[in-house]
């Protein structure tokens, strides 16, 4: 590994490695799917099979950090793609029963919260706005976990090309005497 890090493999402005933060995903997601088989297995423990897609992302991101095979990156950089096409959805579906339809957003919250609103007040914009902030930070969120994913494999995939020669060596033979050049090689 005679290859030196440069800038393109660092991430938050030079400050972590993308290995590193390739590490914390896999803390996050154990975090994360511990957490949602938590609330799964009180809830819904017939629904808990549902966490074999993110355990396995997380699986293979493992077998990415130890083997170093930019393949096994795939997955969470699929993953992160999803969790973005997701969360710019469910933006836009908030947004329109925000701005068009906001007594359906106060019904939910009327049923969630055992309140009885009928009109859109303090607390209302309160809980939309803390719901804006979710669904924002999780779309930042999964958009760094792509680009670094991405960096990753791009640093993994130039650590591979730089350990492996791309041709043999050239023997050049200077001054062979006549007496052994032959054409039966």
């Amino acid at each position: 590994m005679g290859y030196t890090p440069s800038m393109r493999d660092r991430c938050l402005g030079g400050r972590m490695h993308v290995r590193t933060a390739m590490r914390l995903f896999v803390i996050v997601g154990i975090c994360a799917i511990l957490a949602l088989a938590a609330v799964l297995y009180v809830k819904f423990r017939k629904a808990s099979f549902v966490l074999l897609i993110p355990s396995s992302v997380v699986g293979l991101t493992i077998a990415a950090l130890l083997t170093e095979r930019h393949r096994f990156v795939w997955p969470i950089i699929v993953q992160s793609c999803f969790h973005v096409g997701l969360s710019v959805y469910a933006l836009l579906i908030f947004s329109f029963y925000f701005f068009i339809k906001p007594l359906y957003i106060l019904m939910i919250t009327n049923w969630m919260f055992k309140t009885m609103y009928s009109e859109k007040n303090a607390v209302f914009y309160g809980e939309s706005a803390a719901i804006y902030a979710a669904l924002f930070t999780f779309l930042g969120y999964n958009l760094w976990q792509a680009r670094v994913s991405f960096a990753y494999r791009n640093h993994l995939l130039r650590n591979a090309n730089f350990a492996t020669p791309s041709q043999k060596p050239t023997v050049v033979v200077v001054n062979k005497p006549v007496e052994y050049v032959s054409t039966h090689y």
